[in-house]
């Protein structure tokens, strides 16, 4: 079976991730964070590619980059085939190191950067002493971002992202910093600095965001474009739990519903329950080819 051909982003910004095999972690301790990051340094310098962010976890990496002047499939074919050889020889192995070829999703707008960026840098929130200390997590650009530390291998340009959250560069850190404490993934920028200059206090869970599109707009979008009816009330069918994610993590996107707006408007489903079906949404994005490029299906299909 041939593979599918790999989608171009029309604006040369992309999610890319990479994911080990199941049987061992891709970076087993920090030297191989380390050398992987070392190997996007050095082959940066060969492919001109820009990188806006990165996180490096044990079975996976994200990172967000600008192959506008370059190839991005040379470049992460470089920089993948090396760590592949280094991993092999360290630890006496044969075989495949990455679980497939790296994955990229097309980075369509500022919206999308911005929470993308955000989504990115909380990875390590899962690792008991970084839950509320992802600034001290060291294989992150997150660091960079807050201007907590310096970049010695000029591997990434964190000032394109901040100034999209403000063209002040301190304000922007402060806003950034206050974001990622933010409980809620996606929750509107402009919305707090209003708050801010009001003097208020925004409490995660608490307000509704007016936006653009309605839940209903979700379910017709998922109904008409996958061809398939689904009941967001109905909570123990396989296959309807499926597009229920998807609605989940549509609507807290585009709708900027919170996790308790969304569980009353489902019915009788706790916060936490609605936070894992968001979670489940993104691992299906991951996960399922026929998903990949949701956000811009959506944007699409309304445009």
């Amino acid at each position: 079976m041939s593979r599918t051909e790999r989608k171009i982003s029309p604006t040369g910004k992309d999610h890319v991730i990479v994911k080990g095999i199941k049987e061992c972690p891709l970076f087993k301790d920090n030297m191989d964070k380390e050398k992987y990051l070392e190997l996007l340094a050095k082959y940066k310098k060969i492919h001109p590619i820009i990188i806006y962010a990165y996180c490096i976890m044990s079975t996976h990496a994200h990172l967000i980059t600008d192959s506008n002047n370059s190839n991005l499939s040379l470049f992460m074919k470089s920089v993948n085939l090396s760590y592949a050889i280094y991993y092999n020889k360290k630890y006496k192995r044969i075989g495949h190191v990455f679980h497939d070829r790296f994955k990229n999703k097309p980075i369509l707008t500022d919206k999308y950067m911005k929470n993308l960026s955000l989504y990115i840098h909380r990875n390590p929130k899962d690792i008991k002493k970084y839950t509320h200390k992802t600034e001290k997590y060291k294989y992150s650009s997150l660091p960079l971002y807050l201007g907590l530390t310096n970049d010695i291998n000029n591997l990434v340009n964190p000032l394109y992202v901040l100034e999209l959250f403000d063209t002040n560069i301190i304000e922007a850190r402060k806003l950034y910093l206050k974001m990622m404490n933010q409980d809620d993934k996606f929750t509107d920028i402009e919305m707090i600095k209003e708050l801010d200059h009001k003097k208020s206090h925004y409490r995660s869970g608490t307000t509704l965001i007016n936006a653009s599109f309605t839940p209903a707009d979700i379910i017709k979008f998922i109904t008409s474009y996958y061809k398939k009816t689904f009941n967001i009330h109905l909570k123990y069918d396989r296959k309807n739990r499926e597009y229920t994610a998807l609605f989940v993590m549509l609507t807290r996107y585009f709708c900027n519903y919170t996790y308790k707006n969304i569980g009353e408007l489902i019915g009788n489903t706790t916060s936490s329950n609605i936070s894992r079906l968001c979670k489940k949404g993104f691992y299906l994005i991951d996960t399922k080819t026929k998903y990949t490029n949701i956000f811009h299906d959506f944007i699409t299909f309304y445009s």
